[in-house]
């Protein structure tokens, strides 16, 4: 196919999306537009030769290369962010004007383009062809022009253009517009991105991550070296991971399953792994490292997910949902029209096929954008416990994040966060992970105060992994470690997050329990409690010890710490430290145990006392 020539308007166009003559909130739309380029005759009189008007191709101007191009079989694509037809001028009469219009599937009148005029003589030149669009051409009698329309996200179907000649139709014709992204835009050999290719058979490229097991491959953990540890391949885990490397492919950055799990790996991408899952903005920075600018939006509803396809291009859906949570990832290119369902490209066998032909239904979706659209916020907070439990995050608006503890219905309130808790699926044996761990994942949060209810959903211990990183992607990390915590039983944390660049606490933690008895906005959060929630807990018969999840504030000062429980002092099973939590293992008796703990802290202008006062009722 040729290319044609395009001008520098192309340059500054900004691609909109929308339904024919629906603009998209907060986009510019472009209408109708020509390009004329000269034919190369310039030397007849005019009125020697009879008029010629030929229609000539359909073109489109693919989001993919970025250059107009002849329709191959008169096909467009809902990501073309152009589409038009070519017609060709020779020896007009003066005067005699040229334009066209566009049908859309319905029948509707989608566009009449503005004519271009010939004229002998006009400004003091000859032959010249003036558009209002198009500006003026002089010096020839003969043209091609180029009438086009930006078009992506348009309705998909069969549009209609008509070609005229002096204000009447010389020609007609019509292409289809299809709802997916064109077929050669990805890789012909699509057998490189199934998973099952790489199954151990050279180790050292097949390894995923750096998971292991034991004697169950879905108890996994990170490889340790323990006795009797084997390798996980990327045929057994690599889902999220082939479809990721198929996108940066089609954006230009073109990687293979295996080199992408190499990159993620490396020391200079020491998160491209969260926990045996891949981390979406590592892999929208390794594509932009590499020259081609992408970005990681985060979460979508289901419903956005064509509008994403044709403004971003394809797009990570998730499968084999169990709870609204998916265990295996495809990859979502568009709908295909014979079945009405999503075309996707499947890394569990590396081909094309539809939703419906093996899954029927989908859960989530993962949106990344290429050069086109890059998000330039690179703030997030990724919050990961490390089970048995389960969470529900509530963000400064009120919006809900993660399961909650009652009900265990699944919210995802905050636009693009998403919550994981289920783990990804043993594409070999369809099997899931026992026991995974839970992830936060939101994208350019709010600055502001959120709380986290942790419910148990097992007895045993748990960590959590906290990262926030600013506007400006830097880094700062927190963790709690071994905390106690049994079935049914719920703790409460909280954090707050500053976005800005450079803030010193670009996310502390705290208890969501603060004692209560002060101003609450600042001396009651020198100390503050994940375990209890109250002023007074019962406990079980028999209990003897309770788990204490204590918190410091970054602004108190160790030295003037006490401790008393039941008026002894226990100070010393204390160790606060500014700004840190720990776990203090309580004694206590039958009956009424009253703990009280007080510490100093520094206000701008003054310090202040921090004491709360705790009881631990065991029958």
């Amino acid at each position: 196919m040729r290319k044609l020539a395009v001008i520098l308007l192309f340059l500054c166009i900004t691609p909109a999306y929308g339904s024919p003559g629906v603009d998209s909130p907060g986009l510019g739309r472009v209408g109708p537009q020509t390009f004329v380029r000269p034919a190369g005759r310039s030397g007849e009189a005019i009125g020697t030769l009879a008029p010629t008007n030929q229609f000539d191709q359909f073109v489109r101007y693919s989001a993919e290369k970025r250059y107009f191009e002849a329709m191959a079989s008169n096909t467009a694509y809902f990501r073309d962010v152009f589409t038009g037809g070519e017609t060709f001028h020779a020896s007009p009469n003066d005067g005699d004007s040229f334009s066209a219009r566009m049908y859309g599937p319905d029948g509707s009148l989608v566009s009449t383009w503005y004519p271009i005029v010939f004229y002998s003589s006009y400004n003091g030149q000859q032959n010249c062809w003036v558009g209002s669009l198009s500006g003026t051409i002089c010096g020839t009698t003969s043209i091609y022009i180029t009438w086009f329309i930006q078009s992506q996200c348009f309705t998909d179907g069969t549009y209609q253009m008509d070609f005229l000649y002096n204000g009447q139709p010389f020609s007609s014709g019509s292409f289809d517009l299809l709802p997916e992204i064109p077929p050669d835009s990805l890789p012909t050999d699509l057998s490189i991105y199934n998973q099952g290719m790489y199954d151990g058979s050279d180790p050292t490229r097949d390894h995923y991550d750096k998971r292991c097991y034991v004697t169950d491959p879905d108890d996994r953990h990170n490889c340790d070296d323990r006795a009797g540890e084997k390798l996980i391949f990327i045929k057994k885990l690599g889902c999220y991971l082939s479809a990721a490397a198929l996108v940066t492919t089609y954006h230009g950055v073109a990687l293979t399953p295996p080199e992408l799990n190499t990159i993620l790996n490396a020391s200079e991408n020491p998160n491209g792994y969260n926990n045996g899952c891949v981390d979406p903005e590592v892999v929208a920075k390794v594509a932009t490292d590499r020259g081609v600018p992408m970005s990681f939006i985060g979460r979508e509803g289901t419903s956005t997910l064509m509008h994403n396809i044709c403004a971003y291009g394809p797009q990570l859906m998730g499968v084999n949902c169990d709870s609204g949570v998916p265990g295996h990832w495809v990859l979502a290119i568009g709908i295909d029209r014979g079945t009405n369902s999503y075309k996707i490209v499947n890394p569990s066998g590396g081909r094309v096929t539809t939703l419906y032909d093996r899954y029927h239904t989908f859960c989530a979706t993962r949106v990344f954008s290429g050069p086109e659209y890059v998000v330039t916020i690179k703030s997030r907070i990724v919050a990961t416990f490390h089970s048995p439990v389960e969470l529900l995050l509530t963000d400064p608006m009120g919006r809900r994040l993660g399961r909650d503890p009652v009900t265990g219905q699944l919210y995802e309130e905050i636009p693009h966060a998403y919550y994981n808790d289920v783990g990804l699926d043993d594409d070999e044996t369809g099997d899931r992970e026992i026991d995974p761990p839970k992830e936060l994942y939101l994208p350019r949060p709010d600055s502001g105060d959120y709380s986290l209810i942790v419910l148990g959903t097992g007895d045993g211990t748990y960590t959590a992994d906290f990262e926030a990183a600013d506007v400006n992607g830097t880094e700062s990390t927190s963790q709690i470690q071994n905390v106690p915590i049994s079935t049914g039983e719920i703790q409460n944390l909280s954090f707050h997050y500053d976005s800005t660049a450079g803030s010193t606490t670009t996310l502390q933690l705290a208890g969501g329990y603060d004692g209560g008895g002060q101003r609450p906005r600042d001396v009651n959060k020198f100390l503050s409690y994940g375990n209890p929630s109250e002023s007074q807990t019962q406990l079980a018969a028999g209990t003897q010890t309770f788990p204490l999840l204590i918190f410091y504030g970054p602004e108190t000062d160790p030295s003037t710490f006490l401790a008393e429980l039941d008026r002894n002092d226990v100070t010393a099973l204390f160790n606060p430290q500014p700004g840190t939590s720990e776990i203090v293992e309580l004694p206590l008796g039958s009956g009424r145990n009253v703990l009280k703990v007080s510490i100093d802290g520094q206000l701008p202008n003054r310090t202040a006392t921090d004491t709360d006062r705790l009881v631990f009722m065991v029958p």
